[in-house]
């Protein structure tokens, strides 16, 4: 609310205090001399009717004029001058008044420009509802202007907007004397960049800017302002002296024509160097002027260092192109007088800021001043990454003696990832140009890998072709192990076509898990990304951590990558053998939803010990930024596009390095919640599940380390077995149906060789079942195959992600000398078989001639597919009752429904290839081509689910057909009753494989195909403890050892957090210590010391600050340098158990549970209880 201040009211107005507060309805200010705002004129308006209506007091205040006159406005919009006597107008002036100071200071927003009350009263509105809609009307609220209100605001005063805009283009002060006291010109000249200032003449105008020299002023010419340099009015620029001439120019020596760059256009100048004896060599005097040349052979262009500045920052900030800000630069300049244009700049820029951007690096990396963080190259330009351990720079001495069960604190963790927006198109260019940060900044020097391409390259004319139009890449030589995950090799795959004209196709880089990129770990890529070129960004990203004993990588083909990375390293990165073979190699948890379920449990970091809640996509955050910077860096030539993407990774490590305390912050109020929620949750699962029960699940002998290329081969074979994972013997297949049936009919004693015998039958006949219902399937896409008129690759061939082969490659003559021998097998386990297809098929079914004869080629006619098998499923249960198909009956309906459940596995990885095609659409295809490409991906993708859902509700059908007739739902024991058939329209989705992976991922589902796997029918097991029999579910003990993961990686979490905040302050303080000292050598120039001074103290205030956050976010009562802050679960026991902790004290000392800690809350976790409450 807008009020007056009691010094503004009048001296003969009285004030009243028995009438409500009025309101400001609308204000005028002006600007005064000193640059702040002016109450000039105030609308008041009332909440309630004390004044009449009629007459509204509006108060004029106008300084010039003297004291402040009261007017007051009727509602036709009519002024008066004056109060007269009335008294009751005086309350137009109340008591408790603001200072319009404090009005004018504050946001410009605070003020609202709204209709002037002149003739412009909306009349047709009653009273109380236009007061209703007036700022400081009842129940005014701070609302957000929305743009369009906003608009409406402007809109009235576009008109005088426009007025003032135009007033601009004139002065009246020009044609008068000269401002300067004592000059007797007249004034003609005014520099709109110098604010405030009077109209001066040209001898004045060129004094005034000696040391402003870049300024454009505009001359009247008797009819407008024309725009000119300062050299038009004999302006010249002195080096060496501040801005005044040298006493040792040449007699009759005229200044040189020079063309300065500066932030605000182009300039026309004129020039003199320093001629005093001793002098520096022009180049010197340049740069010391704040002028950077273009060239050397002879130097008629510079650019001064804030343009340089204002362009590095603009680049690194919103990646515009070189070309777009030089025009800007050359739009903002005054045009040739003969020839209207400005000359073009931009190659002499070009060649200017390149090298300016360089030597900036260079000198903020301290390398001139010998500043080096220890295990880094001293040459490295690289912004270093505080929070990773760097030893004897920002870890404690006694580090190394550190509990095994937290050394993990000390880990480094990479991430990989590669990307196809930075490329390099195929131009003519200078291809000796070679960077200038080469060595020393974020890529592998080509020079180091230009032997190992040259063998790669060497038949492919230095780059690999593909073979056809969409062909698919995934290795380019044979030496490169291909992407052997079926699950996610759909989303590697890479046409060829896209790096058709391209020399460099993209990069492959590798960052810390802090999101900083690693100095020498980024290659460029020729084609597609190789286990050569990833090789090469590893050895560089793990390049000075050879002394730490832990190290990490998450890359999204990890699980291809690692088969065989000890045999490559051997032969071309030996010196990184030993950290390799200890390297922990997992899978992002986004990238992780497209792969197969070995490796969401195998390669899964919330089931590794030691990770905390890492995600391992941090390489993937800077795409979306950097990927604006790959339309200009694809132009330029090979050096200048390393040097440019070199600075901005180096400025996105410079954003990350400030902001690490609020990130790390942030992160560490995020683990305590979860960690509370955790503990809660496994507190709770824990008591429900008994002391005695639990005490036998940690007996067992549990791996929860990470895969090393030394370890990943028996996790792999072991990874069914895993705790993580119900027991996938409880889930139905078809091959353990057969099996189930065999040891069935072995399992009783055989008393004599008549009982082995006929357990030899039965495990035949289950074979023989078994076999029928493959030739079935493939029978049915024989027939598929001739509908769709193609050729026996057509039906799923075409279908399959390439590289991924189906389970049953079918052939007409496979099939037949398979259907021989299986017919064979049916006269003995169906007698009867053959009269009944002959009776039934009226002779169609020749078995003996026609259909079973030795010729290869596949029939003419289709009709010879019109075969029947005769499985028990084929008749009706009358007609199996009558020809004694019962027990084989049984056989097939267990076998179809092992099967089917073996069906619904394929399903669910089709469903999920599909959406891993969606998602790498999304993210990564941008041209028409690859758009195409990639729906045709997506369309095969599809036709693959469907077809596989086709296959299972035929095989569904015979599963109803093979049930009895009086069958119910609630009379099944069996996993058959949680099968249904497939709707091909609405079944076949799947939750967002991009959400977080969160506590409960098992409830996230797209239908009741992922749910069926779910066991709801759990067997249990029965074990000895001490004396004692203890009988838990598969499904129990999972849920309790995920909810222990949990647990383990929110306490990891906070350890590690913790860790890299003490890393962070005590390598920010570390770094100022650098830098002090060699601001403290004497032997230093002046310069050079001030600067090391100013970096220190920068240095010193992001430690304090950074510590500051550490105290602030840190849990109240927790000593600053605890290494373990697992929180206990003996708080959240005692409570649920009434304080009777003896059965779990065992459990606790295993779980290695700290002591009581004083908790704020510790309500206990009920089933459907929300847990997003903060501590």
């Amino acid at each position: 609310m807008t009020y007056i201040r009691r010094r503004n009211v009048p001296r003969n107005v009285a004030v009243a205090t028995n009438v409500r507060k009025p309101s400001a309805r609308e204000s005028a200010f002006n600007v005064n001399k000193a640059g702040r705002l002016e109450l000039q004129e105030q609308t008041l308006a009332y909440d309630t009717p004390a004044i009449p209506p009629a007459k509204r007091p509006r108060l004029d205040i106008d300084s010039r004029a003297g004291p402040s006159v009261l007017h007051e406005v009727s509602s036709d919009g009519i002024r008066s001058e004056g109060l007269g006597g009335h008294q009751h107008d005086a309350a137009a002036m109340w008591d408790d008044l603001e200072s319009t100071e404090d009005i004018c200071d504050g946001d410009a927003r605070e003020f609202s420009m709204l209709e002037d009350s002149e003739g412009e009263d909306d009349s047709s509105l009653p009273r109380n509802e236009q007061a209703a809609d007036l700022p400081g009307a009842a129940k005014a609220t701070a609302k957000k202007t929305t743009p369009s209100a906003r608009m409406k605001q402007f809109e009235p005063h576009f008109q005088a907007i426009l007025d003032d805009m135009l007033w601009k283009e004139y002065d009246e002060r020009i044609a008068g004397r000269c401002a300067t006291r004592g000059c007797p010109h007249l004034a003609t000249t005014r520099c709109r960049e110098c604010r405030c200032k009077e109209p001066l003449c040209d001898t004045c105008t060129v004094q005034a800017h000696r040391n402003l020299p870049f300024h454009w002023v505009e001359v009247w010419n008797g009819f407008f302002f024309q725009r000119r340099d300062l050299r038009d009015l004999g302006f010249v620029v002195y080096l060496g002296h501040h801005g005044d001439a040298c006493p040792h120019i040449p007699t009759g020596h005229s200044p040189i024509s020079f063309v300065i760059v500066h932030d605000n256009g182009i300039h026309q100048c004129r020039l003199h160097y320093c001629h005093c004896p001793g002098r520096r060599d022009k180049l010197s005097q340049l740069v010391r002027a704040d002028l950077f040349p273009a060239s050397l052979d002879r130097i008629e262009t510079a650019f001064t260092c804030d343009v340089l500045e204002r362009f590095h920052v603009d680049y690194d900030v919103s990646k515009r192109s070189t070309q777009d800000f030089v025009r800007v630069l050359t739009s903002l300049s005054a045009s040739d007088e003969e020839t209207g244009e400005v000359k073009d700049r931009y190659r002499d820029f070009l060649f200017a800021s390149r090298i300016y951007r360089y030597l900036t690096m260079v000198k903020r990396s301290g390398r001139r001043h010998g500043v080096a963080v220890p295990g880094r190259n001293p040459e490295d330009l690289t912004v270093p990454c505080f929070a990773c351990p760097i030893p004897s720079f920002n870890l404690p001495e006694d580090w190394k003696q550190t509990p095994d069960h937290l050394k993990y604190i000390y880990r480094i963790v990479l991430c990989a990832d590669g990307n196809y927006s930075l490329q390099k198109k195929t131009k003519p260019d200078d291809e000796a140009d070679k960077a200038l940060s080469t060595g020393q900044g974020f890529f592998v020097p080509p020079s180091v890998m230009h032997e190992s391409l040259s063998q790669k390259y060497q038949n492919k004319g230095g780059k690999a072709k593909g073979k056809g139009k969409d062909k698919d890449v995934e290795s380019e030589s044979p030496e490169d192990i291909g992407i052997v995950c079926a699950g996610f090799k759909v989303v590697r795959s890479q046409r060829t076509g896209k790096f058709k004209y391209v020399d460099v196709s993209g990069v492959v880089s590798f960052s810390c898990d802090h999101l900083h990129f690693r100095p020498g770990a980024t290659v460029d890529l020729q084609t597609t990304e190789t286990w050569m070129h990833c090789d090469f960004g590893l050895s560089g990203a793990l390049r000075g951590t050879e002394e730490l004993e832990e190290h990490g990588l998450s890359y999204d083909v990890v699980c291809s990558y690692i088969c065989h990375i000890l045999s490559r390293m051997e032969k071309s990165h030996p010196t990184m053998l030993d950290i390799v073979k200890r390297l922990k190699m997992l899978l992002p948890k986004l990238h992780m939803h497209a792969h197969k379920e070995l490796c969401q449990i195998v390669y899964a970091f919330c089931y590794a010990r030691g990770f905390g809640l890492a995600h391992g996509e941090g390489v993937e955050t800077p795409w979306a930024e950097l990927n604006a910077a790959g339309l200009s860096t694809r132009e330029m030539t090979a050096g200048a596009r390393h040097d440019a993407l070199d600075a901005l990774f180096n400025y996105w490590n410079w954003r990350k390095t400030v902001g690490m305390g609020k990130f790390l912050a942030r992160k560490l109020r995020e683990a305590y919640t979860l960690q509370r929620q955790t503990t809660r949750y496994l507190s709770s699962l824990t008591v429900l599940a008994r002391a005695e029960v639990v005490s036998i699940w940690l007996e067992m002998d549990i791996d929860d380390e990470a895969p090393t290329p030394l370890t990943f081969r028996q996790k792999t074979k072991d990874y069914t077995k895993s705790i993580y994972l119900l027991d996938r013997a409880e889930v139905p297949s078809g091959e353990g149906a057969v099996e189930e049936i065999a040891r069935h009919a072995s399992g009783a004693r055989a008393s004599s060789h008549t009982d082995n015998a006929l357990a030899r039958i039965r495990t035949s006949a289950a074979r023989f079942i078994h076999t029928g219902v493959e030739l079935e399937m493939e029978l049915r896409e024989l027939k598929a195959s001739y509908q769709r008129r193609g050729t026996k690759s057509r039906t799923l061939r075409s279908s399959l992600p390439d590289g991924v082969d189906d389970e049953a490659s079918v052939s007409w003559q496979r099939f037949r000398t398979k259907l021989r021998t299986w017919r064979t097998r049916q006269r003995k386990h169906m007698p009867t078989i053959e009269d009944i297809l002959l009776l039934d098929l009226d002779g169609g079914e020749d078995l003996a001639e026609d259909d079973l004869d030795e010729d290869d080629a596949p029939p003419d006619d289709p009709a010879a597919l019109n075969i029947t098998l005769g499985l028990p499923s084929h008749f009706t249960q009358s007609d199996r009752t009558a020809h004694g198909f019962e027990t084989l009956a049984d056989y097939e309906l267990k076998i179809r429904i092992g099967i089917a459940y073996d069906q619904l596995d394929a399903i669910r990885l089709a469903v999920q290839h599909r959406a891993a095609q969606l998602d790498h659409k999304k993210k990564h295809v941008r041209t028409n081509k690859a758009n195409a490409v990639a729906e045709e991906h997506i369309k095969k993708a599809d036709r693959r689910a469907k077809d596989l859902a086709s296959r299972y509700n035929s095989n569904y059908e015979r599963i109803v057909a093979l049930r009895p007739l009086n069958y119910t739902y609630e009379s099944d024991n069996t996993p058959g009753r949680r099968l249904q058939r497939i709707d091909l329209n609405s079944d076949l989705m799947i939750a967002n494989i991009a959400a977080a992976r969160t506590e409960g991922d098992s409830r996230r589902t797209g239908s009741w195909i992922w749910s069926v796997f779910e066991i709801k029918d759990p067997v249990h097991v029965t074990r000895q403890h001490g004396k004692t029999k203890v009988t838990y579910t598969n499904a129990d003990m999972v849920q309790w050892f995920r909810a222990k993961a949990a647990k383990d990686r929110a306490d990891e979490a906070v350890n590690k957090i913790c860790a890299e905040f003490r890393r962070t302050c005590q390598g920010f303080g570390a770094y100022a210590d650098l830098w002090r000292q060699a601001a403290e050598d004497e032997s230093r120039p002046a310069g050079e010391r001030a600067y090391a001074s100013k970096t220190a103290a920068m240095w010193s205030r992001m430690r304090t600050l950074c510590e500051q956050q550490y105290n602030a976010s840190r849990r109240r009562g927790v000593e600053a340098d605890r290494l373990d802050q697992t929180r206990s679960m003996r708080p959240y026991l005692r409570q649920l158990l009434d304080n009777r902790l003896e059965p779990y004290e065992g459990i606790l000392a295993t779980l290695r549970m700290p002591p009581d800690e004083p908790y704020e809350s510790l309500a206990v976790y009920q089933p459907g209880q929300r847990t997003n409450s903060t501590e």
